[in-house]
């Protein structure tokens, strides 16, 4: 075995230096429950949305549009709206 770090996966030992890797992009903290964001330079073909819920409730009814890179979300259209959270983060990672 070299030395340096290896994760323990479902095929076994992995040396992480074979890994892929994601870098920090960006995050914008939103309320309401609908909006939207621009996400300039962001590429959901090249890393990740992510939405960490600051109320405790479900993910927000979003899409990302990569051509305008726009970011909306609608709660106002389900039967439940009030179960959707109107006060999270959206968190973008991209593949390094």
């Amino acid at each position: 075995m070299s030395y340096g770090f290896e994760l323990l996966t479902t095929e076994g030992y992995v040396d992480v230096t074979g890994m892929r890797t994601v870098r920090f992009f960006g995050s914008y903290d939103k309320t309401g429950s609908s909006g939207t964001q621009t996400l300039s330079g962001f590429d959901s073909n090249k890393g990740t949305i992510f939405i960490r819920i600051k109320d405790g409730k479900r993910v927000p009814i979003f899409d990302y549009n990569n051509s305008t890179k726009v970011f909306s979300w609608d709660n106002t259209g389900a039967s439940d709206s009030s179960n959707y959270s109107s006060n999270f983060r959206i968190i973008l990672l991209e593949n390094a």
